[in-house]
């Protein structure tokens, strides 16, 4: 019909990067839906293609907004009976279920995109859809990953890799394609600089990891608060210096972990509730830190704490 090809239009517009031209597409397959079945089918598809050019742009909250309004649209119980050809808008649902999975993981539900993610594998097999069974592993193998389950991680990459592997040979070529375009998605770039940041840190190159980070910080312009948490906690790891060094006074050599995480926070200028709020713990234990900081350096007040540091080598400039 129209409006499916319309819908299709919206699709290509995406994967091209042609962001602008995708709402033109699928508010003209929402003109020519025919009955109430591609009416929803437009409504389910629509926003999961919007929540798609979001997660490119980098817009987490627009991304969970359109995510959200595809899951409450979709019919998860039109399925196919055994040999039937699956209607369009029951392939459309496992892909609701796969955004979801992405919205959620982005914006720091781990739980829910869990949830969502096996939610969509499930009906995606019953389906038939290889690309929502793709979607839906990748992203239970980036939470695995993101919770030390690296074995848990390993299972689901390569249960991706194998629906991958079997597609038929001209979707493969689409979907490399497609992937071999310079699609620009921003969560994904600021989430490779960010770990390949750490990574040069741990190898020595702090310039490097330093540039890494700054180029992240440029990308994520209009950031969510889970990616800016990502990167300030990026930016505190790559601050610290070991604190192992011969030349170090005593005190400063006697910081205890928590101590050094308090310290690393400081030239953030955020107040002892928020510091708490980043650490985890209470008020109270963060007061006991910063004095036990203060005698340890030898300063008189928490004003003097991150010029002291830095003089001592504790954090870097």
């Amino acid at each position: 019909s129209d409006a499916t090809v319309c819908l299709s239009m919206a699709w290509s517009m995406l994967n091209l990067g042609r962001y602008d031209e995708v709402d033109e597409w699928v508010d003209a397959a929402t003109a020519a839906a025919n009955d109430e079945l591609e009416a929803r089918l437009c409504r389910v598809e629509g926003a999961t293609v919007r929540a798609h050019r979001a997660r490119h742009l980098g817009n987490v909250s627009e991304l969970v907004a359109q995510a959200e309004f595809a899951d409450a649209n979709a019919d998860y119980d039109l399925l196919p009976e055994p040999g039937e050809e699956p209607e369009r808008i029951t392939g459309a649902s496992g892909a609701a279920l796969a955004v979801n999975a992405a919205a959620r993981y982005w914006s720091g539900d781990l739980e829910g995109a869990t949830a969502k993610a096996s939610a969509s594998v499930t009906h995606a097999r019953i389906v038939g859809e290889p690309s929502a069974i793709v979607l839906g592993y990748s992203y239970l193998g980036l939470v695995a990953a993101e919770t030390d389950d690296l074995d848990a991680a390993l299972a689901h990459t390569d249960q991706a890799l194998r629906f991958v592997a079997n597609a038929d040979d001209e979707a493969a070529l689409t979907e490399a394609e497609r992937v071999d375009r310079p699609i620009d998605e921003r969560l994904f770039r600021i989430a490779i600089l960010a770990e390949r940041a750490l990574v040069r840190n741990l190898s020595g190159d702090r310039s490097g990891a330093r540039a890494d980070l700054r180029e992240a910080k440029t990308i994520a312009d209009t950031v969510d608060a889970r990616t800016e948490e990502r990167l300030r906690l990026v930016e505190n790891t790559i601050r610290f210096v070991p604190i192992d060094q011969p030349n170090l006074p005593a005190g400063a050599r006697e910081l205890t972990d928590k101590e050094q995480a308090v310290l690393a926070l400081l030239p953030h200028q955020l107040s002892r509730r928020e510091l708490a709020e980043q650490l985890h713990v209470s008020e109270n234990t963060i007061k006991t830190h910063l004095t036990s900081i203060r005698h340890k350096l030898g300063v008189p007040g928490r004003g003097d704490l991150v010029e002291r540091a830095i003089e001592l080598g504790l954090l870097s400039n």
